[in-house]
């Protein structure tokens, strides 16, 4: 079986040799490799604008939507009214908490 050429590198290393030469001469110098000028002219232009790439975050915990917890201060007289309104209108605390929890998911 035949060993697998890695093309990119290829052209990179021709490029460095030779930083002045055009697409279509770097893929005339490796026309056995089957690499076409428009392939090394993306090589050359991701070779010079390497470190041009906006960084992004990675998802993940850190890249969630942060929900502000009140603080037992932020909570009103009439908010817990409220809500204990809510608990009795739908059964109880252990129901309301469902209840909340699930309307959290579909935010």
């Amino acid at each position: 079986m035949a060993k697998k050429v890695n093309k990119t590198q290829l052209i990179k290393e021709e490029l460095t040799k030779n930083p002045d030469a055009s697409p279509i001469d770097v893929a005339a110098k490796l026309k056995s490799h089957k690499v076409t000028p428009q392939y090394v002219s993306s090589v050359k232009y991701h070779m010079i604008h390497k470190d041009d790439a906006p960084k992004t975050k990675k998802r993940g915990a850190s890249a969630k939507k942060k929900v502000r917890k009140p603080n037992r201060a932020d909570i009103s007289l009439s908010d817990l009214v409220a809500a204990k309104e809510f608990a009795e209108s739908v059964g109880g605390v252990d129901t309301a908490k469902a209840v909340l929890d699930a309307l959290s998911k579909l935010s």
